[in-house]
């Protein structure tokens, strides 16, 4: 088995991605200071389990994580005009942080799909 090094830009990545369940978790926080109940406590678990385990597989040279990442951030970002219209209205604050942590995942994916990031999770799926 051949050691890879990893990609600046994979290390990047994953450091945005941190950041942005650092910053999500700080969100819900802050929108959820007055009425907080058990379905959003399950939800904010659920969604932030979730993302952890994609990061650990990214991080760990696993393609389909970095796939499946992808596409659900694409189905995510098709409601994503819905929510910040609500959030805007409802709390201006959480709102502009919603956009922050999109912007953060936007770019941890741009550095996601780089030509030496595609060709270290190219050359590591063989090597694993």
């Amino acid at each position: 088995m051949t050691n890879l090094q990893k990609p600046k830009n994979l290390t990047v990545s994953i450091y945005l991605l941190i950041a942005s369940v650092v910053v999500g978790i700080i969100n819900f926080i802050i929108a959820n200071q007055t009425t907080i109940n058990l379905m959003k406590i399950v939800t904010l678990i659920f969604t932030y389990a979730l993302m952890s385990f994609f990061i650990y597989f990214i991080n760990a040279g696993k393609n389909w994580a970095r796939i499946t990442f992808l596409i659900l951030f694409i189905i995510g970002s098709l409601l994503l005009p819905f929510t910040l219209a609500t959030s805007f209205q409802l709390n201006p604050v959480v709102a502009v942080i919603s956009i922050i942590l999109t912007l953060l995942q936007i770019v941890a994916l741009i550095f996601l799909y780089t030509k030496e990031v595609n060709l270290w999770f190219t050359l590591n799926k063989t090597s694993l």
